[in-house]
């Protein structure tokens, strides 16, 4: 072929190659899509991971508050039954030492006598007419 005859092919673009670039084309879009799957991928997996380790975490707190619980239930079970045993061998007759403790006295407002509805004149009042003899 002559030189200018390669030169017209490479300056006009067949179908062929205007295939290729498409192809070129779609191949870089889907390697980019493809890379962007595999970093959402990767981080999915790391949130899996963290929660899967907060689970866990989770399960062993739930574990000694139970184991906990359990303990607190039976010490309260073996003093209510000390308390019960305590209270039938102690002898009818006697009591138990008083718990002393303050009674808190309420005061009122109000007087403790009613007052009286009709008051008795205590001192004579003077008369300006009587004469001081």
């Amino acid at each position: 072929m002559p030189k200018a005859n390669k030169l017209f092919f490479l300056l006009v673009p067949n179908s062929n190659s205007i295939l290729v670039q498409q192809l070129v084309s779609d191949s870089v879009k889907m390697k980019q899509a493809s890379s962007s799957l595999l970093s959402e991928k990767l981080m999915l997996q790391k949130q899996l991971q963290q929660v899967n380790t907060s689970l866990e975490s989770s399960k062993l707190k739930i574990a000694r508050g139970e184991e906990q619980v359990k303990t607190c239930v039976g010490q309260a079970i073996k003093t209510s039954v000390e308390n019960w045993q305590k209270k039938k061998t102690r002898p009818a007759g006697v009591r138990p030492p008083p718990r002393h403790c303050i009674k808190k006295k309420t005061f009122s407002r109000r007087s403790r006598k009613p007052l009286n509805p009709y008051p008795t004149l205590t001192q004579r009042h003077r008369n300006p007419y009587e004469n001081d003899q």
